[in-house]
């Protein structure tokens, strides 16, 4: 049942939202998040056998003390929103729960037992990508049920191409500091198709800290072929293609000042996590840290930061690099908690140790 589970979340990991469960006309489960909670589920009774083990691994602390802080500024919220008004947050925060909870799920179970099922997640993932950009570049139809529409970007089964984008960079950055230069190099294409410049970003930084540390020059010159892509790309209308844009520039400023506004108001335990929809209609804040900031707190954003810091500590060179993307991407976007991204920083967090 457990193997079943396991195969059946990696398998399904790529397909995104092809696979959405919608509930009524604005509620959407990915199939993803039911998988996942189906195998927290039923991996609790192996979990706390093993709870021994688990103690002693680095992360246990911090991810049950940042889930402690995360579920208390919902509570807290309670007296002002009432039982039903958290209900929606308390959705998100059992999403949050069960994903980084899989960690230790997945630490009991060897993981790396699933390896082929990984490499093929991967290569089904970035197989959809390309097809969605030769075969249908104007995603435009994609608004009609609720998301932003796209032209001749690569969206993948994201439906995104920031996030995919964030995918693209981190694995791309893993493979190439893990000794798989020509598949890091393969990732390049569809990352550059993505035409996302968080994604640039959070690949450029982490490959120039992986070049000096290695002293492998020569990676300096990978920025100039991704930009080759990006040139010779075809580019017949649309802003999302023009990487002078300035629109989501401004709307990123204005998104983290009013997270920082809201921060301020409560600066101990936030607003409650993800409950800014339920007090301001908005549907989020454009950057991972001060979504924690607003939401948790600045002991849930400190209980984070703890967070990460021991999975620097514990982590080799390539998961650390990987995580480095990622944590770049999410200056721009609210990387780290979309599902699939939390998901995969997961399986990062256990593929090994340093």
């Amino acid at each position: 049942m457990i193997d079943l589970l396991i195969k059946s979340c990696l398998l399904v990991w790529p397909l995104g939202h092809f696979l959405d469960v919608r509930v009524g006309d604005s509620f959407i489960i990915p199939l993803l998040d039911i998988l996942a909670s189906t195998l927290l589920f039923s991996s609790i009774p192996r979990i706390i056998k093993s709870i021994k083990v688990i103690k002693k691994d680095p992360l246990f602390l911090p991810i049950i003390f940042f889930l402690t802080i995360s579920a208390l500024s919902l509570l807290l919220r309670i007296p002002d929103l009432g039982f039903a008004g958290i209900i929606r947050p308390s959705l998100y925060l059992l999403r949050l729960i069960t994903y980084l909870s899989l960690y230790f799920t997945f630490k009991v179970y060897h993981l790396k037992k699933y390896t082929d099922h990984l490499k093929l997640s991967v290569v089904i993932f970035v197989i959809f990508g390309l097809i969605q950009y030769l075969f249908s570049p104007n995603m435009s139809f994609i608004k009609y049920i609720g998301f932003d529409d796209h032209f001749y970007r690569l969206i993948g089964t994201l439906l995104d191409p920031n996030f995919t984008g964030a995918i693209l960079a981190s694995l791309s950055i893993f493979l190439i500091s893990s000794g798989y230069l020509k598949l890091g190099l393969v990732l390049l294409i569809p990352l550059a198709l993505t035409f996302s410049r968080a994604s640039y970003i959070s690949y450029f930084l982490p490959l120039f800290t992986y070049s000096l540390i290695k002293k492998k020059y020569l990676l300096f010159i990978l920025p100039a072929l991704l930009g080759l892509v990006v040139l010779f790309a075809p580019k017949p209308f649309g802003e999302g293609v023009n990487l002078f844009r300035t629109f989501s520039i401004f709307s990123r400023i204005g998104s983290a000042q009013q997270g920082l506004t809201f921060f301020v108001q409560r600066p101990i335990f936030g607003w409650g996590y993800n409950t800014l929809i339920t007090d301001t209609g908005r549907v989020g804040i454009d950057n991972s840290y001060i979504f924690l900031l607003a939401t948790t707190g600045i002991l849930g954003f400190v209980s984070f930061i703890i967070f990460l810091i021991k999975a620097f500590m514990c982590k080799t060179l390539p998961v650390r690099l990987a995580l480095m993307s990622i944590l770049v991407h999410a200056m721009f976007n609210n990387t780290i908690f979309f599902p699939w991204i939390l998901a995969f920083v997961v399986i990062l967090l256990v593929k090994d140790e340093k």
